[in-house]
């Protein structure tokens, strides 16, 4: 009587790595997974969607907004609210500045009797109402479209710092330190939970400038600015974005808007270390249909010599563009797809292979 052969593992079924993660109840990158991004919310600014790459911010990951005072951060954020609730999704802002004007948000776009809007004191207040809505959210309509807003989080500290008498001292570092321990829960949460997080950060002088004032090592230090909880924002962010303001836009002799400079500082999920320019005007927010312009003379789609620009030998000026573009749909087409340009086309790929 023979004697049976014993198998060997290439005689099981599956590849070496599914009976690897079948043993230990592992997952392979092809399945779902919490990470993965499955939506994106657009900024409603073409260019600034341009430079980051994707359709929007993320789903799912923490985006942030820093810079200086009075660069368009919020406003910016605002549009992507206002973008959410067009969606129908759930918006939610923490005006932490307690500065929300509700008749600039409906002209943002925003429906003030959909925005909800928690007050938390403390950052750990913060980080704990978050955590209750996601969870209380997701029990109601686990595939609802759900985008937090702080603004911002600078204006928010540690409830131990909250708390000291008049003339002690606060403790350094403790707001940063709050945000790394409470990051570590809520980031993988909002991957889990499919929820999109902003959180606007405003810029503050660098602490490390101690020494002789005359010295060439404090006068660096007092150049160099820094935002709260910078270790663990550059940490668990996706995308970081830098907002500077570049200039004024004026009527007469009045200030009606400002020009924004968004540079991509780092983003996880497409090429960074773009910028892109647009204009934010003071009531209305950003000038939508002149990013998409500025868009479509970045692309070369249209031309522009002086004031005129030209598209299939039609000579048009700026204001006249949303007539343009009411006219021919198919250039709204193409800003949509325009974010994705820097990635290519795996179908061409294939061709061009089966043709050699």
């Amino acid at each position: 009587m023979g004697r049976k052969k014993a198998s060997s593992p290439e005689d099981a079924p599956g590849t070496f790595e599914e009976r690897l993660a079948a043993k230990f109840e592992l997952k392979l990158a092809s399945q779902p997974l919490t990470s993965d991004i499955e939506e994106y919310i657009s900024t409603q600014c073409a260019m600034l969607d341009y430079a980051i790459g994707r359709p929007g911010i993320p789903v799912g990951r923490v985006t942030v907004f820093y810079g200086k005072e009075g660069a368009g951060k919020s406003s910016v954020a605002y549009h992507v609210l206002a973008e959410t609730q067009r969606r129908g999704g759930l918006a939610i802002l923490i005006d932490a500045e307690h500065r929300y004007s509700r008749d600039r948000g409906e002209r943002l776009g925003l429906i003030p009797a959909r925005l909800v809007m928690p007050t938390p004191t403390t950052l750990e207040d913060c980080f704990v109402v978050i955590e209750e809505i996601i969870k209380w959210v997701r029990e109601e309509d686990p595939a609802r479209l759900v985008c937090i807003v702080i603004d911002s989080l600078s204006a928010l500290d540690a409830k131990k710092n909250l708390e000291l008498a008049v003339g002690e001292q606060a403790q350094l570092g403790l707001a940063a330190r709050t945000i790394s321990r409470e990051m570590q829960r809520l980031g993988p949460m909002l991957a889990e939970h499919k929820v999109a997080l902003i959180i606007v950060n405003q810029l503050r002088q660098h602490l490390d400038i101690m020494g002789d004032p005359r010295s060439r090592e404090r006068r660096k230090a007092m150049k160099r600015h820094t935002m709260t909880g910078e270790g663990a924002l550059v940490f668990w962010g996706s995308l970081l974005v830098y907002f500077t303001s570049t200039g004024v836009i004026k009527d007469d002799d009045a200030q009606t808007g400002i020009t924004v400079r968004a540079e991509i500082r780092k983003s996880s999920i497409a090429p960074e270390g773009k910028q892109s320019l647009f204009d934010i005007d003071a009531i209305d927010g950003v000038d939508k249909e002149g990013s998409q312009l500025d868009l479509l003379e970045t692309l070369k789609i249209v031309t522009k010599a002086g004031p005129w620009y030209s598209l299939d030998g039609i000579k048009f000026q700026r204001r006249q563009f949303p007539t343009v573009l009411a006219e021919r749909p198919e250039l709204l087409q193409k800003i949509q797809e325009a974010p994705l340009l820097w990635r290519p086309d795996p179908n061409e790929k294939a061709e061009e292979t089966a043709d050699a």
